[in-house]
């Protein structure tokens, strides 16, 4: 069976749904010619049904040449003229919207023609093959009934109250997840009914209010101008159009224009490029021709865990030399995520657990620096094991020099963690040469099951 009941729910309209039907019916009773016509009448209906959905939806071109369209029924012309009409105007405006629109179009009339008309001189008349009725009604189904009608030149107008809606939010867009469901919503309303030529168009504006215009309104409404440019970028990116975008000299220009004052006018923006520019690797690779490109991530990259999680994103390049980039850079990162920071660098060339303990380790200050150590010790609580000997040696040694770790609340369950890592791997350790670990005797260490913890 070619389709079922659960294919036929992309028609909207009842009597394209029954007409398909016939369609198929049609086909399957081996009447072929009567098939091809049947097929060409209801994509004609279907395309007249879309001219009005987008005049509807306040589509300018649309208006205008359903105007046109419904004069010519008016006068009483011949369909033939309005068929050539309507498929002259999706032909010129939107054929990219529908896959092989052009060429599958003018072979299904081609096809309908020679089964309608008196073929002079001809003894036979013209039957085409199942396989050929079968491939026509497929591809109108798959690249004409099952895409919704294009509209929209400009999205902004259809999205403006959602904007200043979302802009209303004071929450953090560094904390705020953009959910699956904004995404759906968006794509199905708006992007996938867009053509290339007004997607890019509306993608230009949305950057250009968001990163680049001094308007009040739009420096106002910078959080909800970029939820939706994440999703539209989300869709773009899933239908492979990023190359498209990437290669549009009209959105690079606009990429080229942001500089540091505009995007200090709101806080919210600085935020929304980085955020953005690792969510999509065509526009970050578009924005590394800015010059802003290294200042704007690297006020990032050495925040929080973001290194491990952006830098392969936002420095491809650089990502087996990022042992090297770490050391290099090393004290600019927290006295926090040394796990996660250990586990993305631990397979890198020339990686040495014994110089990343010494970094990290040596950026625990000697006052105030109870929280960092306190940091570092739940690193090496859940990496002890995978930790060579030298480095804990290192880690002996440092420890026993800083007194933010021998002082702490947790010191006690510090060294117990240690010293039961050197008992178990038979290290030979004379623990008198340190005084944070000789006050303290294997009995001691033994005696309670509560201590303290990080």
């Amino acid at each position: 069976m070619l389709f079922d009941d659960r294919d036929l729910s992309v028609f909207d309209n009842v009597y394209e749904k029954d007409a398909f039907r016939e369609v198929i019916q049609t086909y399957y009773s081996g009447n072929y010619r009567a098939a091809v016509v049947t097929l060409y009448s209801l994509v004609m209906f279907d395309l007249y049904n879309k001219l009005q959905y987008m005049a509807e939806e306040g589509e300018k071109k649309a208006q205008k040449e359903l105007e046109k369209v419904n004069k010519l029924i008016e006068d009483d012309e011949k369909y033939s003229a309005v068929e050539k009409e309507v498929f002259t105007f999706f032909t010129e405006n939107y054929s990219l919207h529908f896959s092989n629109f052009e060429r599958d179009i003018k072979y299904l009339k081609e096809s309908r023609d020679n089964c309608a008309h008196l073929k002079v001189n001809s003894q036979t008349l013209s039957v085409p093959k199942d396989y050929q009725v079968r491939m026509l009604i497929s591809s109108m189904f798959e690249n004409l009934f099952s895409v919704k009608a294009p509209f929209l030149d400009d999205l902004l107008p259809y999205v403006k109250d959602d904007i200043e809606e979302y802009s209303a939010d004071e929450t953090s867009i560094l904390s705020f997840p953009i959910e699956d469901s904004i995404h759906q919503r968006y794509s199905k309303k708006f992007f996938s009914r867009m053509t290339q030529t007004s997607l890019l168009k509306s993608l230009r504006t949305i950057l250009r209010l968001l990163f680049v215009s001094e308007d009040e309104e739009a420096v106002k409404y910078s959080r909800g101008l970029y939820i939706i440019l994440r999703s539209m970028l989300h869709y773009i990116d899933a239908q492979g159009l990023g190359s498209v975008c990437e290669n549009d000299d009209k959105v690079l220009d606009v990429l080229m224009k942001v500089d540091e004052d505009s995007l200090n006018l709101n806080p919210i923006r600085k935020d929304a490029l980085y955020i953005t520019l690792c969510s999509s690797r065509w526009l970050c690779d578009s924005f590394r021709k800015n010059e802003l490109f290294k200042g704007v991530v690297d006020q990032y990259i050495f925040k929080r865990n973001v290194f491990e999680k952006h830098f392969k994103i936002l420095y491809p390049e650089l990502h087996a030399d990022r042992w090297n980039y770490y050391k290099e850079n090393y004290n600019r990162f927290p006295c926090k995520f040394q796990k996660s920071r250990f586990d993305y660098l631990k397979d890198a060339e020339g990686f040495s657990d014994v110089v990343f303990i010494e970094c990290e380790i040596d950026k625990v200050p000697t006052y105030y620096g109870f929280d960092d150590a306190d940091s570092f010790m739940g690193f090496l609580d859940e990496s002890i094991e995978s930790i060579s000997d030298d480095a804990i040696k290192l880690i002996i040694e440092k420890y026993n020099s800083n007194n933010q770790f021998y002082d702490r609340r947790s010191s006690k369950a510090g060294v117990k963690l240690i010293m039961t890592e050197v008992e178990k791997r038979k290290m030979n350790i004379d623990w008198s040469q340190y005084k944070a670990f000789s006050r303290y005797t294997d009995t001691s260490l033994k005696t309670s099951d509560n201590d303290e913890s990080w």
